[in-house]
């Protein structure tokens, strides 16, 4: 009888013991990287620029041309013309479907690891509502085809 409990006590903690343990390599939901697109665009003053859309509803326009080798960083609001950022608001669908944009400016700023067209991009964000609600995360954006052709 005691044979037999000190083989299920070894089975039981080998059992146990085998399991895998997550490392700090396994993706987990801080972690993943959220669903973008990114877009060739145009800014106001008819010069290059792109549109990156984060899970639906967060917006950034970047007015300088999709191409930068390095590691950039947009600050918002900003005095220099580079863009700006926006949060979608609930239901803006059937407003923009009714040519009434319904937006919240966004505080706050966007990296981009890399920017190269038809190249994925990866980067993170880190932005404040008027209300004080942040929106932060990390995202990679795939290329989507464009309607603008030239600005």
């Amino acid at each position: 009888m005691k044979a037999q409990l000190n083989l299920m006590s070894l089975i039981l903690l080998l059992a146990f013991g085998c399991q895998t343990i997550p490392t700090q390599s396994e993706p987990n939901l801080q972690t993943q990287k959220i669903p973008a697109k990114i877009i060739d665009s145009c800014a106001p003053f008819d010069g290059a620029a792109f549109q990156v859309s984060i899970a639906e509803n967060i917006i950034v326009d970047i007015y300088k041309a999709p191409q930068f080798d390095n590691s950039v960083k947009f600050t918002f609001p900003t005095n220099s013309q580079t863009g700006y950022a926006r949060l979608l608001l609930p239901n803006a669908e059937l407003l923009i479907q009714q040519r009434k944009l319904s937006f919240k400016t966004l505080t706050g700023e966007i990296v981009f690891n890399m920017v190269k067209r038809d190249v994925p991009v990866e980067g993170s964000f880190n932005f404040v509502t008027p209300e004080g609600e942040r929106k932060q995360g990390t995202f990679k954006a795939i290329w989507q085809k464009s309607q603008i052709t030239r600005c």
